[in-house]
């Protein structure tokens, strides 16, 4: 039986998280800190080369994979987008605090971080 070793890497810095917002399926592209961070990250310890990468349609995702994987050409899997954070999408917890009062922070948190642990932009398959 053959196996495969899978490794899961996730997007570049984008500005809106940089920021604090709560960002899933809106479409932003990596921040230029988030290109300049992974470049470096390539250099100082090289990512594991691979057969196959697979990537979210999203443009940070899609964004990653050129720059870490130049001479691969990535699968499109609509299935690997990240997860939608509703009417928290693009807002930021004191946004909630102002419209709701209170601590509202902790909730979000708490809510969102088990999500959020498993938003992955893309991955390659080795054999």
């Amino acid at each position: 039986m053959k196996s495969y070793i899978i490794h899961f890497i996730r997007h570049g810095s984008i500005d809106e998280t940089l920021s604090g917002k709560y960002i899933g399926t809106t479409d932003v592209p990596l921040s230029d800190k988030g290109k300049i961070e992974l470049r470096k990250l390539d250099y100082e310890y090289r990512y594991p080369g691979c057969q196959a990468v697979f990537t979210s349609p999203l443009k940070r995702c899609t964004q990653t994979c050129k720059i870490l994987y130049p001479e691969q050409n990535p699968l499109v899997i609509a299935n690997l987008s990240e997860c939608n954070f509703g009417e928290w999408e693009g807002k930021t917890a004191n946004d909630f605090d102002c419209i709701m009062g209170g601590d509202l922070q902790n909730q979000i948190f708490a809510t969102s971080f088990c999500a959020r642990e498993f938003d992955i932009p893309f991955f390659g398959l080795y054999g």
